[in-house]
């Protein structure tokens, strides 16, 4: 509040004015239309020509003193404190959108609050008092402030919870990032195996012609006409096979 200018704490005071009124207004306007919609006792003190809003309104505000039941327990100011009735009220409204009082947030309707039952607290303090209208300022005023200094703790909580949710979001998009960098590195247990199993296939491929060179071919030959005198002996190409007997050939230093 301390950043706040007099012009804004008084505008502020009179917005809960108006949001404290409005609420008992809703609470009379429900119980209303309640007993239009469904029925109630209060209708017997009507004439049935009077079974309309503005009959039942006339009667639940001008509540006759010979009616032997009491009024109907609707929330206002003789029954209800303004703290309990801003707390009902104020979730209705985007308290960030006005300009006389910018920026606000509902700690600080209860901190003006405070502050207006305080200076109502001195009114009835003062010669002559009022102790019993003092003393009901002075408790609601610190309802008021235990109130706001409550919603200010939460707010600072979820200010704190939110920057944790971005700083966990913005990690489980390093994760991810990392993950699929790492899984463009890996390949598949499927595709290894495969390949291993490919690359016996050719070392053991490559040793049955060796086998064969050795055995049915004149080493002296080179690996070109090796490979053309074993044609069709291996479901390998030319290719291969002159490449396999050159390659072997090296190792026994034989031209």
């Amino acid at each position: 509040m301390k950043q706040r200018t007099s012009d804004e704490i008084i505008h502020a005071a009179d917005d809960i004015d108006w949001m404290v009124n409005e609420y008992y207004e809703q609470c009379k306007s429900k119980h209303i239309q309640r007993i239009l919609e469904i029925g109630g006792w209060e209708l017997g003190y009507l004439p049935e020509e009077y079974w309309n809003e503005a009959g039942v309104r006339e009667l639940i505000e001008n509540w006759p003193a010979e009616a032997d039941d009491p009024p109907p327990f609707i929330p206002g100011p003789e029954n209800t404190s303004d703290v309990v009735a801003l707390t009902e009220i104020i979730g209705q409204y985007d308290l960030s959108g006005d300009p006389e009082f910018p920026q606000a947030s509902e700690h600080e309707y209860f901190a003006v609050l405070a502050l207006e039952l305080v200076g109502w607290f001195v009114h009835h303090a003062q010669q002559p008092p009022d102790l019993n209208r003092a003393g009901w300022c002075a408790i609601e005023a610190m309802d008021a402030l235990c109130y706001a200094e409550r919603l200010q703790q939460v707010a600072g909580l979820l200010d704190e919870l939110s920057s944790e949710r971005n700083k966990l979001s913005v990690l489980k998009g390093d994760i991810e990032s990392a993950s699929n960098e790492k899984a463009k590195e890996k390949i598949s247990l499927q595709a290894a195996k495969a390949a291993r199993k490919r690359h016996e296939e050719t070392d053991s491929m490559r040793q049955e012609v060796i086998d064969y060179w050795e055995q049915h071919i004149n080493p002296k030959l080179s690996a070109e006409k090796a490979a053309l005198g074993m044609a069709g002996a291996f479901p390998l190409s030319h290719r291969t096979v002159r490449d396999y007997i050159a390659a072997h050939k090296k190792t026994l230093k034989v031209r």
